[in-house]
């Protein structure tokens, strides 16, 4: 048993190691130019119910409710980059887990006024986290940065990176 206890902790920790390469990897490539969005038509309400899908049952774990609320005006096939919606939206919603210890955490696709060939659609994740403080939200999106500090901030944090590579993207 104890063997398998650290084998985990080795997982965990690997895993960890990978997400914090993949994350410095991807701002190099986007802040040198090198990533391209790669568009492509896909569902995007099957996108959004997948990316949803992966969330729940962290949400249930922490006993946390989780919506997802699609507008009825959305388009159902859209071209965009799926990868980069998927990251994109996967850093929102996972920021909003870690920083939203009771209530709830929602992900909302409205679509706004767009054009015959264009549709403008309007993401939001809503939670009922500790907040940001205004001097905190200066820093947000810089590569490394926390928006909080102090002791129990400190099991929470990532890289720093995820809103950094949110922002460029």
């Amino acid at each position: 048993p104890k063997a398998i206890g650290h084998a985990a902790t080795i997982r965990k920790s690997a895993l960890s190691l990978l997400d914090l390469i993949s994350d410095v990897l991807d701002l190099s490539r986007i802040e040198a130019g090198g990533t391209s969005l790669r568009p492509k038509v896909f569902d995007l309400s099957e996108l959004l119910h997948d990316t949803a899908a992966m969330f729940a049952p962290v949400a249930e774990r922490q006993g946390l409710a989780f919506t997802l609320t699609l507008a009825d005006d959305l388009p159902s096939r859209v071209e965009a980059d799926p990868v980069r919606l998927r990251q994109v939206l996967v850093n929102l919603l996972g920021n909003a887990m870690k920083f939203t210890a009771a209530g709830e955490v929602r992900l909302v696709a409205n679509g706004e006024a767009g054009t015959a060939t264009q549709a403008h659609i309007r993401f939001a994740v809503i939670d009922t986290g500790i907040g940001i403080p205004t001097l905190a939200q200066a820093v947000l999106f810089t590569p490394f940065m926390h928006g909080d500090t102090g002791e129990e901030a400190q099991a929470r944090r990532g890289t720093g990176l995820g809103l950094a590579i949110t922002a460029e993207l």
